[in-house]
């Protein structure tokens, strides 16, 4: 039974009392496509407590490369001599 949490349920192992649906099929999926803080609990027993809780901290991802100019890629730098 693992729940998705806030930063202060997490710290405090609060299980949700809202009617959230635990995940328990163990082939749960997650959507990280999101950049933040995911926090997660098991709410079985005492298990949060006993360190079975999961943060994921997900990065932005990096910036797309400017796109070169065609015109300086297609000289070179300094003129050819021989």
């Amino acid at each position: 039974n693992v729940y998705k949490v806030t930063g202060d349920d997490f710290n405090s192992c609060n299980v949700p009392s809202n009617n959230s649906l635990p995940l328990v099929t163990g082939n749960d999926k997650i959507n990280l496509a999101a950049a933040g803080n995911k926090w997660y609990i098991c709410g079985f027993n005492d298990h949060c407590h006993q360190g079975m809780k999961l943060k994921i901290t997900v990065l932005d991802g990096p910036a797309p490369a400017p796109a070169p100019n065609a015109a300086s890629t297609l000289l070179p730098k300094r003129p050819i001599s021989r």
